[in-house]
C-alpha cells in the first residue's frame, strides 16, 4: 500500500477552524451557497478529504500539468456550488458537464464549506513503488471526479439509499457512468487509522446483458454504496481506528454516512468522497 503524504492533522484543523467550519451554513442537503468566491484548495470537497497540498498534487496528476485557476468557474447556472473547469485532461474520455460560449466545461469539485456535516478525511492512495506510480498515475489518463447530485441540486446520497438502489433521483441517473471503457475497477477507502490496512473491493462497470453495456450512473452509485457498506461492516469492530473517526455508536454511525462522489486516483482505483451528516 502506498499513499501521498497525509497533511498534518493539527494544521488542517486549525486552518479549517478559521476558514472552513466543520458544521456551519446551510444544511447538508441544501443546494444554497453563500456569495463568496471559494478556494478549491481550501473549500473544495476534495481538499476537505485529502488536504490542500495533496489536492494540489492530485490535480497536477489529473491534468498532467499545474491546475489553471483562471479556467475555474464556480456556481454555473443550474449547478449551485459546483466548480467547473475549461482545462481538459490530455486524452480524456470524460464528457463535459456543459458547453459555455462554445467552450466545454467539466465538473471538477464542489464547494463543501456551507455543508452542515463532517467530510471524512482520507489519505490519497497511490500504487506502491515508483515504477507502478509512474505507470498507473503519472502516465495514465485519469478521469474527472464523479459527484452524485440529486435532481434538486443536493450533493450525495445516504449510504442506505445508495445501497438500496435509490439513485434514480440523481441527475443523469440513466446515462452511462463516466468511468471509461474498462469492465471493472477497485474502490479503496483509507479511513483514518486504517491507512496501513485500507479497504479494497472490485466492482463491475458493465451490465449483465449480452452486449455488456456500461452501467448507469445510478447503478454505479449503488456499487460504490455497497462497497462503503461492506467496509463499514468489516471494519467497525477492528482495532486501530483513529479515536476521532471511530465507527459505530458514539462515533460515525452507518445512518449518518453520505456518499458524495468518487475520485479517480490511479488507473483501476477510485476513492469515495464521504461525509458524516
Amino acid at each position: 500500500m502506498s499513499s501521498w503524504p497525509l497533511e498534518d492533522q493539527s494544521s488542517q484543523e486549525q486552518q479549517r477552524s478559521q476558514t472552513t467550519p466543520w458544521s456551519a451554513g446551510a444544511p447538508a442537503a441544501s443546494p444554497y451557497y453563500p456569495p463568496y468566491l471559494p478556494d478549491i484548495y481550501v473549500d473544495g470537497c476534495i481538499a476537505y478529504t485529502f488536504g490542500p497540498r495533496c489536492t494540489e498534487t492530485y490535480l497536477r496528476y489529473l491534468f498532467k500539468a499545474p491546475s489553471e485557476p483562471s479556467l475555474l468557474r464556480w456556481n454555473v447556472e443550474g449547478w449551485p456550488g459546483a466548480c467547473t473547469t475549461a482545462q481538459a485532461i490530455p486524452g480524456t474520455v470524460s464528457q463535459p458537464l456543459l458547453i459555455e460560449e462554445g467552450q466545454p466545461r467539466w465538473l471538477l469539485d464542489y464547494n463543501a464549506r456551507p455543508w452542515a456535516g463532517t467530510i471524512i478525511r482520507q489519505r490519497l492512495w497511490a500504487p506502491p513503488g515508483d515504477a507502478a506510480r509512474r505507470k498507473y498515475v503519472d502516465e495514465a489518463a485519469l478521469l474527472f471526479p464523479i459527484f452524485f447530485v440529486q435532481i434538486d441540486g443536493t450533493v450525495g446520497l445516504s449510504l442506505r439509499d445508495a445501497t438500496e438502489g435509490r439513485g434514480l433521483f440523481l441527475r443523469l441517473a440513466d446515462t452511462p457512468a463516466p468511468v471509461g471503457s474498462v469492465a471493472t475497477t477497485h474502490i479503496r477507502i483509507l479511513w483514518p487509522g486504517f491507512e496501513r490496512d485500507p479497504f479494497v473491493r472490485q466492482i463491475q462497470l458493465r451490465d449483465d446483458t449480452n452486449n455488456r453495456n456500461p452501467i448507469t450512473l445510478a447503478r454505479l452509485a449503488q456499487h460504490v454504496g455497497r462497497s462503503v457498506d461492506k467496509f463499514y461492516k468489516d471494519y467497525k469492530d477492528r482495532e486501530g481506528c483513529d479515536a476521532n473517526w471511530r465507527l459505530g455508536e458514539g462515533g460515525v454511525e452507518h445512518r449518518r454516512i453520505i456518499l458524495l462522489g468518487i475520485v479517480h486516483v490511479s488507473a483501476g482505483t477510485w476513492q469515495p468522497l464521504l461525509m458524516a451528516a
